[in-house]
């Protein structure tokens, strides 16, 4: 995933301002201290998003709709400021350059790496409570035993030590890395590492439930800009600022998350101005609210990629020459145009076009009638029957067509694709990691936008994401030393050779390299798009 322009992750970070992150915290009733008045230019900016979460705390997860509310807390340690990039990060993914100081005030790094010291900055939950060390240290060991998204990040993305973290002073810790690599600050930009207030929550704490996860599933305590006014579960979310916090905001005074299921609703609502944002549209959606003159709808970098994932148990698809056969029988821009509106990308490697590197010379094309060719070579002059799953709930309702293209695509060259409908998330997830799938239309969307990240998120062995059973020693390890490798012309060749090796032998054959969709009132100003998708209220002005 990306290579120049060349990050050096290791420098000093010096103090920055608060940055952007999402709004998220989240408290059933109002916290500490009394609401910021009101001014003459104070909005209410109102958000329809497809669910709202049932419980607002790390466990249970909710998905999206809990990474969509927790991420606007801006309480984790670091986060990504895009305001100098094209398009404030719209038209460029921000890169490990780009990681700056949330809670952090100014970060130094050991000459081994392995130890990161941070300053905190001064700041002030709603409850009235100064961030220290001891808030740093406690979240994070909370963070590990909840969950499950954080502890990946903490130890097998990244191998942070088995007691992470050590209070140096009142506002200084070190961070401890048995295994140092480029992406050690950016997993600390994640939701899943957000910092709370350990002083409010340890008082909800019992002997049965020593991390208050009861309580926090109802309430928030954290050093963001909000505090939570009001929770109606899996209905609406009310945010007011946090009067103690003292970084820069827009005018947005209350901020709304309201449950709206319908797609084609939440467009209706924003396009007519009930609302300021509408999250979780369709393509077609999107299109449709491109023409209004009311609204600004923006395709913006993304990670995220829709993918073919084969099962290697088949003795079909362990075939290389079969997997060739398949890919080179699926128009990419034909799946383009007909499911996701043109808008877009035909993926052509074996990482997202999202990212800066240089290319290799493998790359996907179309031909079906090499297809046929390879199919014949594999043994399967007639083709085989193939047992296809899909779900709308990932990677969205962009799939229904999809699948219908891959159908069609694919029985061109003789495969006969039995198309299998699994309705709900947890089953559909339950298919895929119980690895009961001949083939399954999937996404890829990185928790860390990083090169490194994306490789090893399904296609390394020893992924808990590699429910298809491809091995390949030379990926493992281009992936292993790019993990300890800088930014640079080095990493540069082994993110080019694991693109590469994706493409020839398609352990997860890519489909469609996939925008983030933003669809907003014209009045916002402020907006800034991060790699990860989310949004930050706290930065904005209605007009």
């Amino acid at each position: 995933m990306q290579s120049p322009p060349q990050h050096r992750p290791w420098r000093r970070l010096g103090a920055v301002g608060v940055i952007g992150v999402a709004v998220a915290g989240l408290t059933l009733t109002a916290c500490g201290s009394e609401e910021a008045p009101a001014t003459a230019t104070s909005k209410t900016f109102t958000v329809a998003i497809p669910a709202v979460p049932n419980n607002l705390d790390v466990k249970p997860f909710g998905g999206n709709p809990t990474v969509q509310i927790e991420t606007a807390l801006n309480s984790t340690l670091f986060a990504y400021d895009t305001a100098s990039l094209p398009g404030q990060g719209c038209d460029q993914m921000a890169g490990l350059d780009k990681i700056k100081g949330a809670l952090a005030d100014t970060t130094t790094f050991s000459a081994d790496k392995k130890t990161i010291t941070v300053k905190l900055k001064d700041l002030t939950s709603s409850y009235g409570n100064k961030l220290t060390a001891e808030d740093v240290k406690w979240s994070i060991e909370r963070d590990l035993a909840l969950s499950s998204v954080a502890t990946g990040l903490l130890t097998s993305t990244t191998h942070y030590a088995k007691e992470p973290v050590t209070v140096v002073s009142p506002d200084t810790v070190e961070l401890h890395v048995t295994d140092p690599s480029p992406v050690d600050l950016a997993v600390l930009t994640h939701f899943s590492t957000m910092i709370v207030d350990s002083t409010e929550v340890k008082k909800h704490a019992t002997a049965s439930d020593p991390w208050a996860n009861e309580w926090m599933q109802t309430h928030t305590a954290d050093f963001g800009p909000w505090k939570l006014d009001s929770f109606q579960p899996g209905s609406q979310v009310t945010l007011v600022p946090n009067p103690n916090w003292k970084g820069d905001r827009g005018n947005v005074n209350k901020v709304i998350f309201k449950s709206v299921a319908d797609g084609s609703t939440r467009a209706q609502l924003v396009q007519s101005g009930q609302i300021d944002w509408a999250s979780g549209l369709s393509y077609s959606q999107f299109k449709t609210s491109q023409s209004n003159p009311n609204v600004a709808a923006r395709t913006c970098k993304s990670p995220n990629r829709d993918t073919l994932i084969l099962n290697f148990t088949d003795p079909a698809l362990a075939k290389q020459q079969v997997r060739q056969a398949i890919s080179m029988a699926l128009n990419r821009q034909a799946i383009v145009d007909g499911a996701y509106a043109g808008l877009a990308t035909p993926a052509q490697y074996g990482i997202s076009s999202a990212y800066t590197f240089t290319a290799p010379t493998e790359k996907y094309t179309f031909d079906a009638d090499q297809a046929k060719q390879l199919l014949a070579q594999a043994g399967y002059p007639n083709g085989f029957n193939l047992s296809l799953t899909y779900s709308a709930t990932r990677p969205g309702p962009q799939v229904d067509q999809v699948s219908v293209l891959v159908q069609d695509q694919l029985g061109k060259i003789g495969i006969k694709v039995d198309l299998k409908n699994v309705a709900g998330a947890s089953d559909f997830s339950n298919t895929f990691y119980g690895k009961k799938f001949q083939a399954i239309l999937y996404s890829e969307p990185p928790a860390v936008a990083d090169p490194f990240y994306s490789l090893a998120q399904y296609n390394i062995s020893d992924s808990a994401n590699n429910t298809f059973g491809w091995k390949d020693a030379d990926y493992d390890q281009a992936v292993k030393v790019l993990a300890k490798t800088a930014e640079g012309p080095e990493r540069d060749q082994l993110i080019t050779k694991a693109a590469g090796l994706t493409v020839t032998d398609l352990p997860t054959t890519y489909l469609i390299d996939t925008p983030y969709l933003y669809v907003y009132n014209k009045k916002i100003t402020g907006f800034n798009a991060v790699p990860y998708g989310q949004l930050f209220p706290h930065q904005l002005t209605i007009g």
